[in-house]
């Protein structure tokens, strides 16, 4: 894993790669580097309750590798103020400065982004194998 010097060092390469992701339909809009597919979990009492649990237990790391996005596209310009702005804490934190590590879903065995896809997609670009999420783990309940 790469140490968070190295990916601090590292910004100006996250920075061509944003650069790099294929535009989406309207200006400043860049297509996740993440496989897409429409939410497939309904948001009710069971959704809720895993949602409160992961709250709960605090932050755990899972692998950025086959997580799949529930968002098409991120504003590049949010996705550069974090890869500029890029640090443990405010990862840990959120780019608005809540306490909020980005929320994932385990779904059937799949991991899917939730909330936080500018904040996946600036760890993808910075390299990072894992990160800190909140995971809301819907197979425990069905």
């Amino acid at each position: 894993m790469k140490s968070w010097i190295n990916i601090l060092e590292n910004n100006s390469k996250a920075m061509s790669d944003l650069k790099g992701l294929p535009d989406w339909k309207k200006e400043n809009q860049a297509k996740v580097p993440f496989k897409f597919k429409e939410r497939p979990w309904q948001h009710d009492d069971k959704f809720k309750a895993a949602r409160a649990k992961a709250t709960e237990q605090g932050p755990v790391n899972i692998k950025l590798k086959n997580i799949t996005a529930i968002e098409e596209y991120v504003f590049r310009d949010e996705v550069e103020k974090i890869i500029k702005d890029f640090s443990l804490k405010k990862f840990k934190t959120g780019i608005r400065g809540d306490v909020k590590p980005p929320r994932i879903v385990k779904y059937k065995n799949k991991h899917y982004i939730y909330d936080g896809h500018h904040r996946m997609t600036s760890a993808h670009l910075l390299g990072l194998k894992t990160v800190p999420v909140f995971l809301i783990d819907l197979d425990k309940y069905n």
